[in-house]
């Protein structure tokens, strides 16, 4: 098998761990938001949503990276299906 192929196959596994470990960690997240304050069209209310936007943005890529340090490793023998492979013999049989 090719190494990217590997690699590709590696980096969608982890990719399907993390996405599916942030669905509940997003829904925590909207049941902890708070009511802006203010009417939807004044200063105050569009400085409070970006803020929390970006904390929010700020602790969903803490989360992301968390999860990609955890993710479960795969590892493949790149050789279990090849023709043709010798193991390495001990000295005793390089002998006879």
């Amino acid at each position: 098998m090719r190494p990217e192929l590997i690699s590709t196959y590696q980096r969608s596994k982890t990719f399907e761990y993390v996405s599916e470990k942030m669905k509940p960690f997003n829904e925590q997240l909207l049941k902890s938001r708070t009511d802006a304050p203010g009417l939807p069209d004044s200063e105050e209310y569009k400085l409070f949503v970006l803020k929390r936007e970006q904390d929010e943005g700020v602790l969903k890529i803490k989360e992301v990276e968390k999860l990609m340090q955890e993710s479960p490793k795969l590892k493949f023998n790149v050789n279990v299906f090849r023709s043709g492979v010798e193991f390495v013999q001990s000295d005793s049989e390089e002998i006879k």
